[in-house]
């Protein structure tokens, strides 16, 4: 297989949670923090930012896990 960024989503993307966290720390840390972001990243970060602000701060609580994928199921009309 030849390694593109596709086929090695595609593959990272079947490692447990904690790996692909890893994986995506280590991706992180090698990025050079000088060079411009492409496209819209710039705005996807400030949202995540901000997002993170609200999270930590308690203005934005989250559902568990268990809460959205029973939501989810209910959408569809799938008991489970």
């Amino acid at each position: 297989m030849q390694m593109t960024a596709k086929n090695i989503t595609r593959s990272a993307l079947t490692l447990p949670q904690k790996s692909r966290a890893l994986l995506a720390s280590i991706l992180l840390d090698t990025l050079d923090e000088n060079v411009e972001p492409v496209d819209n990243e710039r705005e996807w970060i400030k949202e995540a930012k901000r997002r993170d602000k609200d999270i930590s701060s308690g203005k934005t609580i989250c559902a568990s896990h268990k809460e959205i994928m029973k939501a989810a199921y209910e959408a569809i009309g799938c008991k489970r």
